[in-house]
Protein backbone atom coordinates (compact mmCIF):
# COMPACT_ATOMS: atom_id res chain seq x y z
CA UNK A 1 0.00 0.00 0.00
CA UNK A 2 2.98 2.34 0.48
CA UNK A 3 3.89 2.22 -3.20
CA UNK A 4 2.24 4.80 -5.40
CA UNK A 5 0.56 3.78 -8.64
CA UNK A 6 2.87 6.12 -10.53
CA UNK A 7 5.94 4.24 -9.30
CA UNK A 8 4.44 0.90 -10.33
CA UNK A 9 3.47 2.22 -13.75
CA UNK A 10 6.92 3.71 -14.27
CA UNK A 11 8.70 0.46 -13.39
CA UNK A 12 6.28 -1.46 -15.62
CA UNK A 13 7.07 0.68 -18.67
CA UNK A 14 10.80 0.57 -18.01
CA UNK A 15 10.85 -3.23 -18.26
CA UNK A 16 10.74 -2.91 -22.07
CA UNK A 17 14.00 -0.97 -22.32
CA UNK A 18 17.39 -1.73 -20.75
CA UNK A 19 17.80 0.33 -17.62
CA UNK A 20 21.05 1.92 -16.50
CA UNK A 21 22.26 0.67 -13.10
CA UNK A 22 22.19 4.24 -11.77
CA UNK A 23 18.56 4.69 -12.81
CA UNK A 24 17.62 1.38 -11.23
CA UNK A 25 19.41 2.40 -8.04
CA UNK A 26 17.57 5.73 -8.02
CA UNK A 27 14.22 3.98 -8.47
CA UNK A 28 15.02 1.61 -5.62
CA UNK A 29 15.97 4.59 -3.46
CA UNK A 30 12.72 6.37 -4.35
CA UNK A 31 10.66 3.31 -3.39
CA UNK A 32 12.67 2.91 -0.19
CA UNK A 33 12.17 6.54 0.81
CA UNK A 34 8.44 6.34 0.07
CA UNK A 35 8.18 3.22 2.23
CA UNK A 36 10.14 4.84 5.06
CA UNK A 37 7.99 7.97 4.91
CA UNK A 38 4.75 5.96 4.91
CA UNK A 39 5.82 3.66 7.75
CA UNK A 40 7.19 6.66 9.64
CA UNK A 41 3.84 8.45 9.43
CA UNK A 42 2.10 5.27 10.54
CA UNK A 43 4.45 4.86 13.52
CA UNK A 44 3.99 8.51 14.50
CA UNK A 45 0.21 8.28 14.33
CA UNK A 46 0.24 5.05 16.36
CA UNK A 47 2.53 6.67 18.93
CA UNK A 48 0.29 9.73 19.18
CA UNK A 49 -2.78 7.54 19.55
CA UNK A 50 -1.18 5.50 22.35
CA UNK A 51 0.22 8.62 24.04
CA UNK A 52 -3.20 10.29 23.99
CA UNK A 53 -4.80 7.07 25.24
CA UNK A 54 -2.49 6.91 28.25
CA UNK A 55 -3.28 10.45 29.41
Amino acid sequence: PALSVGTQARSFWQQDEPQAPLDRLRDMLDVYLETVKASGKEAISQFEASAVGKQ
